[in-house]
């Protein structure tokens, strides 16, 4: 039996669903570091860090106001279902929070994108 893997994604934050995006980016969770030291190299555990991206494709109206989602704190979540749906397929974090809206270029042949970055104080689901 041929293995499936993962092509799409659906996404929602705070219940709706954004449809407008072309991509998204679940960042590293960098688990620990490498601490120098004169003879040897130690290991030091850090706090992980849950963020993600999306390429949000900007309408022409209608478009989300994504500041919105600053400064929400535990009010925000966002669940992601990556596609072929199978079991464990699912991430949700809470505590969401928007840290960076991107720049958008118009360049008169290509549709405008926009990089909408999040942080999460916690994330469930799918296996990494």
């Amino acid at each position: 039996m041929a293995k499936k893997y993962r092509v799409r994604a659906r996404v929602v934050v705070n219940g709706t669903e954004v449809s407008d995006f072309k991509g998204f980016t679940e960042n590293a969770i960098v688990v620990s570091k490498a601490v120098p030291l004169m003879h040897s190299t130690g290991n030091a555990q850090i706090t992980k860090r849950f963020t993600f991206a999306l390429d949000y494709v900007v309408p022409a109206s209608d478009s989300v106001d994504w500041f919105s989602y600053i400064g929400t704190g535990d009010a925000a979540t966002a669940s992601v279902e990556y596609e072929p749906a199978e079991t464990g397929n699912n991430v949700n974090y809470g505590g969401v929070e928007v840290t960076e809206v991107g720049d958008a270029t118009v360049d008169g042949e290509n549709e405008q994108v926009r990089r909408i970055t999040f942080m999460a104080a916690t994330r469930n689901g799918a296996t990494y």
